[in-house]
């Protein structure tokens, strides 16, 4: 039975036109795949590499701590002292904390530096976060107002490890913006022919002509991880169910990407063409948001926090990992990340950027002013592998939370990834993740 919300909207969607964004080269797949779920785990949730990442949080937690009394600003994201330059995870899986060099003996950062020693290392750097911060908001600035430069600049970001902001460009036109922003090779770093790619695909069939295995005795609940389809002038396209979430108005659901499934449009199980249910929410172009919320309509299918492809064994009585509601906010450069999606099943990376965005050129026909065509998204970067339908998947790290260890907390979902780029002499294809804690802000989600 359909619920009032999903009349509304249906309403909404007979007025507002949407379509459906795929910018990789579409791929043909031979046979749904979201009941394959035996596979090897790939995580030791107790390895040193683990326990010391741990270590890492704790200590970082206590400095943000200290730092918010000192700005007074514990409910600010970006607000931060002067000293603080910022922080990563190094290749020792140590905390490291960069400190402005001017401000290196003054009380307030020799107060985090007596506080916090064991597993920290503290080193002198040139720029402050909030300058970095300042300097991204100046590009966006910019960008907003030169339509020519945008069409260049495919995304700009921190490198905590660097102390500079990172501009990516997908070409190598960088003089307009450059000379607009000159803040010198210290502070910026720029990389050239790196474009962004939503992860979605098309599979050509008409699914009324279509045959699929018998359909299973019993419905399995559906994982984070699983796959699922939307409908389309005669084609499938495939993405990845993210988290399970319940809205304001009480209904139960999970999180996709926004590019998988338009506003009230249907999702299918990809083993027998039923409707799962559809999107009561969705956003790509607007709120800084790739991202879906999909209401559970038919009762023969439920959800739950399992995640897909993490352990090897028959799904009726495997033991699976299981997705805590616990929400990671901030994230540190180094962290080990996990993504499950449909296709490329559980990786693992690590962040490359926690303070990362890029630009979305909005179509508009009323005449808007250019700046007001623009969406910048706040996204995480990593580098664990995907291929095209990961598009939803879950983002996940392993935490201790509440003295439990191997929680795996909720980062966010997967959408999309760039071209390669070097950075920290190493070969890397950025991936993109959408926040969960942005994504839940924006619908009134909560997990559960």
């Amino acid at each position: 039975m359909k619920t009032i919300r999903s009349i509304v909207a249906a309403f909404f969607c007979s007025v507002i036109l949407s379509v459906i964004i795929c910018s990789c080269a579409p791929e043909t797949i031979e046979s749904p795949d979201i009941f394959d779920r035996n596979t090897e785990c790939v995580i030791d949730s107790l390895s040193e590499e683990y326990m010391m990442q741990v270590k890492a949080y704790e200590n970082y937690t206590k400095i943000l701590n200290i730092m918010s009394q000192q700005t007074r600003s514990a409910n600010s994201l970006d607000d931060y002292p002067d000293y603080y330059g910022g922080s990563y995870i190094n290749d020792e899986n140590k905390l490291v904390v960069l400190i402005k060099r001017e401000y290196l003996t003054t009380r307030d950062a020799n107060s985090i530096q007596t506080e916090v020693i064991d597993d920290v290392v503290y080193e002198p750097c040139e720029n402050s976060y909030n300058r970095m911060i300042d300097i991204i908001d100046s590009i966006k600035n910019t960008l907003a107002f030169n339509p020519e430069s945008l069409s260049h600049v495919s995304m700009l970001g921190i490198d905590d490890a660097s102390n500079r902001v990172f501009v990516c460009f997908s070409d190598d036109y960088t003089e307009n913006v450059l000379n607009k922003c000159d803040f010198g090779d210290n502070i910026m770093v720029c990389y050239q022919g790196c474009h962004i790619y939503e992860e979605s695909f098309s599979r050509v069939v008409n699914p009324g002509q279509a045959t699929f295995p018998p359909a299973p005795p019993t419905y399995p609940a559906l994982l984070c991880g699983d796959s699922i389809y939307t409908l389309v002038g005669g084609k499938a396209y495939g993405g990845s169910i993210g988290y399970r979430a319940i809205d304001s108005f009480g209904e139960e659901g999970f999180v996709t990407a926004g590019h998988n499934v338009n506003l009230s449009g249907s999702v299918y199980c990809p083993h027998t063409w039923e409707e799962i249910g559809l999107a009561v929410e969705s956003y790509y172009k607007v709120n800084n948001l790739d991202a879906a919320f999909c209401v559970v309509e038919n009762g023969k299918f439920s959800l739950t926090n399992n995640i897909n492809y993490t352990i090897k064994g028959n799904p009726a009585t495997a033991n699976w990992d299981t997705l805590s509601t616990h929400i990671v906010s901030k994230m540190l450069k180094g962290t080990i990340v996990y993504m499950s999606g449909m296709r490329s099943k559980n990786q693992q990376g690590r962040v490359i950027s926690s303070y990362a965005t890029y630009p979305i050129k909005v179509d508009t026909t009323d005449n808007k002013p250019y700046n007001d065509s623009i969406v910048f998204r706040d996204v995480v970067l990593s580098d664990y592998p995907s291929q095209s339908g990961d598009s939803g998947g879950i983002v996940y790290t392993k935490q201790r939370i509440n003295n439990v260890d191997g929680t795996n907390c909720t980062v966010g979902i997967h959408v999309a990834y760039a071209d390669s780029i070097v950075v920290d002499n190493k070969k890397i294809r950025p991936v993109v993740c959408i926040k969960a804690e942005h994504i839940n802000r924006v619908m009134g989600l909560s997990r559960y």
